[in-house]
């Protein structure tokens, strides 16, 4: 599926299904490559579910197709990894002591005495602009 290739996607799936690979395992590898590699490119790969479980669905014909259209999906889907690289970047400076205070607009005002220290002054609630 990194690779952008649905042949070799399906080809890897089709070894994986066939070596005795619980579904389970490989649908919840789809769901990370489409978080890791797809990310923010295609917004549309968060309405792909994971394929329901082999006690409601009949093994292996219902699941392997929905594997095989997920892969196929996100081999051909636009990847980002925007949001690994944010998110590593970000986890690496809190660790490094790269810190900053909550600004006082945003810590919490909704507690008695609150406005007297500045909590939440200026807050602008994005929805509203």
């Amino acid at each position: 599926m990194r690779g952008s290739d649905p042949d070799a996607a399906v080809y890897w799936l089709a070894r994986m299904l066939e070596a005795g690979e619980d579904p389970r395992f490989i649908a919840r590898r789809v769901v990370i490559c489409a978080s890791e590699d797809v990310g923010n490119a295609d917004r549309k790969r968060w309405s792909w579910r994971p394929p329901p479980s082999r006690r409601r669905v009949r093994w292996p014909a219902r699941v392997q197709l929905a594997l095989s259209q997920a892969v196929t999906y996100l081999a051909t889907a636009p990847k980002s990894n925007a949001a690994t690289v944010a998110i590593s970047k970000a986890r690496a400076d809190v660790r490094e002591g790269r810190t900053l205070p909550v600004p006082e607009h945003l810590r919490d005002s909704h507690y008695r005495g609150a406005e007297q220290l500045g909590h939440g002054t200026g807050y602008q609630y994005s929805h509203d602009f």
